[in-house]
């Protein structure tokens, strides 16, 4: 077999036998396939994925190979298989061939190529098929990065570079996405805003989809089971505190008909149960004022959770209006002239309110960027 041509001077010739027991080849599967009427084996659709994992398992390659044929000959005398691949960065051959058919104890594998451990490779394989079906299993649960994380830790050592399959966040997320897609019965390319309603219509997710505004979005949701879960931990909790705080960190602006951008806000009312972050009441919008959350808190109310004892958030004005407004039916000037009223009135009588505090970590914030401690 003759050795790929060098596409880089300084690179070695590289010659290595590898062994696959008779399981591993059955993996790869070989099947019949009709052409012209004429029958021949081939190796079962994706067997690419399953020699390149082989390939690196035993080579360490960086290379992005992209196969071209694997013929399979049991009458002329030549190699039983020969797999043809190229890589579609540094465009290095790789030549893999069998002499024999498979034996009791597995097949033999002899390798041709160049040693292209010491290039450094950026692209990656991609991922499709039954590979792309396998991994959207594995994401299952999972974040990209704990993905990435066990792949690199089950294959890789010290000083290994990383395979070609080992995927991007990217790549990830958007297989994370169309499993989601699916699950929903949605496609790839509807309208949001269009694909929103469909889900709130169908009977699994009736009673989490709460409200769905069309011009300046907004889409409110919880579960039932939040609410309840929330109202007895609210009768069991001395203190009975939520918090309230809003990220646009992972959420896409809207581009509006004027060119503009709107962006888009995820709200969320979470509480602490046994040192774990308890999610309450959510919702993701591209209105930001008192009244749209206020309303937002009071169809939260309003479909049978109970007012929390404290509430805590950031120095939002709006959330703070809002929380006001809806936990303790005043305005906030209102709700702090009641304070400073109740804490030096010598009467014994304290009405009962929604405590409402500022995050200590904010709070700390605020005050280093105080002129006095920002000044060299």
């Amino acid at each position: 077999m003759k050795m790929p041509k060098k596409h880089h001077k300084d690179l070695q010739d590289f010659r290595q036998n590898i062994h696959l027991s008779c399981k591993e080849w059955d993996k790869l599967g070989v099947q019949l396939k009709e052409y012209k009427e004429r029958t021949y084996e081939v190796l079962e659709p994706g067997w690419c994925d399953k020699i390149y994992y082989t390939i690196y398992e035993n080579l360490k390659l960086p290379c992005a190979f992209s196969f071209k044929n694997a013929k399979i000959d049991r009458t002329t005398g030549g190699p039983f298989l020969t797999v043809k691949c190229q890589c579609t960065e540094c465009k290095t051959e790789i030549h893999l061939y069998s002499l024999t058919e498979p034996t009791a104890d597995g097949i033999d594998f002899h390798v041709s190529t160049l040693d292209t451990r010491r290039l450094i490779h950026i692209k990656k394989r991609q991922l499709r098929g039954d590979r792309r079906k396998q991994v959207a299993e594995e994401l299952k649960g999972k974040s990209a990065y704990l993905w990435q994380r066990e792949a690199a830790h089950k294959r890789m050592n010290f000083g290994d570079n990383k395979p070609a399959d080992l995927y991007s966040s990217e790549v990830l997320r958007k297989v994370m996405q169309e499993t989601i897609e699916k699950e929903l019965g949605l496609k790839s390319g509807d309208n949001p805003i269009i694909s929103l309603f469909k889900v709130a219509q169908s009977p699994e997710y009736a009673g989490s989809i709460r409200e769905i505004c069309l011009y300046k979005p907004f889409i409110m949701y919880w579960l039932p089971e939040q609410i309840a879960l929330y109202n007895l931990w609210l009768k069991n909790d001395k203190i009975g505190s939520i918090s309230i705080d809003a990220t646009g960190s992972i959420t896409k602006p809207l581009q509006t008909a004027d060119g503009s951008k709107s962006i888009i806000y995820l709200y969320q009312a979470v509480t602490n149960y046994n040192d774990k972050i308890f999610p309450l009441f959510q919702m993701i919008s591209g209105k930001h004022d008192a009244n749209t959350l206020c309303y937002w808190i009071r169809e939260w109310l309003r479909s049978g959770a109970k007012i929390p004892k404290e509430v805590i958030t950031d120095y939002s004005m709006a959330l703070l209006i809002a929380s006001s407004l809806a936990f303790n039916q005043r305005s906030l000037q209102n709700y702090l002239d009641e304070c400073f009223h109740q804490i030096f009135s010598s009467s014994t009588y304290l009405e009962r309110m929604c405590l409402l505090r500022i995050d200590i970590a904010h709070l700390i914030k605020m005050i280093t960027r105080w002129p006095c401690f920002s000044k060299d």
